[in-house]
C-alpha cells in the first residue's frame, strides 16, 4: 500500500465526523500517508482528542487540524473549504463527507422527535453529503482551472453509506432511507469523473465497532455477540484509501461493501445485487425495540 499512496503526500483533505470512528481511522491513514487533514465535527471523541493533542507534524510529515462544524448548517460547510485552504494552502484534494447519526436510542421517525419542520437524520446523512459534493465540486474545479485544467483525476469524494441501504427495516426507516439516497447520489455521480475529473465513490459499512454503535445500549442492543461480528473500524478505512489509490480497480460511482476483515470486500451492483455478504453483515437483536414500535403502533409484536 505504501508505494501506492505515495502521490498522496502534500495533498489536504476534509472530513466531516473525523472526530471518531470509521472517519477517524480514515484520518490517520490519510495522515501516515503524508496528508494534510482537516477534521470538521460537531466535538472529538476522547481518544480523538488526545491523539491530536500528541500529534506532531514533523514526524509525520503532514498537520492536522480539528474545525468545530455542524454538518446541518451550509454555511459552515463552506467554511471548511475556506479554512483548509488557510491552513493547508490548498483547496482539499480529497473530500470525505463522513458525518452521520443514527435512528436510535430516540427513533427519529417512531417517536417524533424533531419539530421544526424536517428531519434532523435526513439533513446530516443526507443533505450534508450531497451539499458537500457540490461544495467540493466547485472548489475542485477552480483548482484544477488555476493549474491550467491538466487532463486526469483532480479530486475525490467519498461517501458512507451502510448496508442499511440494501436492508431496509421498519426499526430504523430514516437511516436505511438516508443511506439508499447516498448509493445512488454516489452512482448518479459516476460520469463527472470522465466529464471533469473528480472521482465520486462511496463505502458501505456492515456493522462496526464504532462509538455510534457501542456506547449507546439501545443501539449495541442490535448486535447478538453469539451471532453478529462487530468489524474494527480500521478495516472500513482501508477500504476507503483504497476508493482512493485504487482507481483502476474501482470505478467511479462505486459502492464498496465491506463486511469482512482482511481486504475481502465487495462491489454492490446497482441491479439484481444478492445482498450484504460476510460476518459483519447480519443484524440479530433489537427485539425490544421492535416492541417498542408494535407498542406505538397499537399493535402486538409479530416477530
Amino acid at each position: 500500500m505504501a508505494s501506492t499512496t505515495a502521490f498522496l503526500k502534500g495533498q489536504a483533505a476534509i472530513v466531516t465526523g473525523g472526530g471518531s470512528g470509521i472517519n477517524f481511522s480514515f484520518v490517520k491513514l490519510l495522515v501516515e500517508s503524508g496528508v494534510n487533514v482537516l477534521i470538521a465535527d460537531i466535538a472529538l471523541y476522547p481518544s480523538t482528542k488526545t491523539w491530536l493533542e500528541s500529534h506532531n507534524p514533523d514526524e509525520t510529515g503532514s498537520r492536522v487540524e480539528y474545525l468545530q462544524t455542524d454538518v446541518r448548517d451550509w454555511s459552515q460547510l463552506e467554511r471548511t473549504f475556506d479554512v483548509c485552504i488557510a491552513q493547508f494552502g490548498k483547496c482539499p484534494d480529497i473530500v470525505v463527507p463522513g458525518a452521520g447519526v443514527f435512528d436510535l436510542p430516540k427513533n427519529a421517525f417512531w417517536e417524533d422527535v424533531d419539530k421544526d419542520g424536517h428531519y434532523n437524520l435526513l439533513d446530516v446523512n443526507l443533505v450534508h453529503p450531497i451539499k458537500m459534493t457540490r461544495l467540493a465540486i466547485k472548489h475542485m474545479l477552480e483548482a484544477k482551472k488555476a493549474k491550467g485544467d491538466k487532463p486526469g483525476i483532480c479530486g475525490t469524494i467519498v461517501h458512507v453509506s451502510s448496508i442499511a441501504a440494501q436492508t431496509p427495516a421498519l426499526l430504523i426507516p430514516l437511516y436505511s432511507a438516508s443511506k439508499s439516497g447516498v448509493n445512488s447520489f454516489v452512482r448518479s455521480m459516476a460520469n463527472l469523473q470522465d466529464v471533469c475529473g473528480i472521482r465520486v465513490v462511496g463505502v458501505a459499512p456492515g456493522m462496526t465497532s464504532t462509538p455510534l454503535m457501542v456506547d449507546d445500549p439501545v443501539t449495541l442492543s442490535l448486535f447478538d455477540p453469539e451471532r453478529d461480528t462487530l468489524l474494527p473500524p480500521e478495516e472500513l478505512a482501508r477500504a476507503m484509501l483504497s476508493l482512493v489509490v485504487d482507481t483502476d480497480k474501482y470505478a467511479a460511482g462505486t459502492i464498496l461493501e465491506v463486511c469482512d476483515t482482511e481486504g475481502r470486500w465487495r462491489e454492490v451492483s446497482n441491479l439484481n445485487d444478492p445482498g450484504p455478504q460476510g460476518p459483519g453483515s447480519t443484524i440479530s437483536g433489537g427485539k425490544d425495540i421492535a416492541y417498542g414500535i408494535f407498542k406505538t403502533l397499537g399493535v402486538g409484536p409479530k416477530i
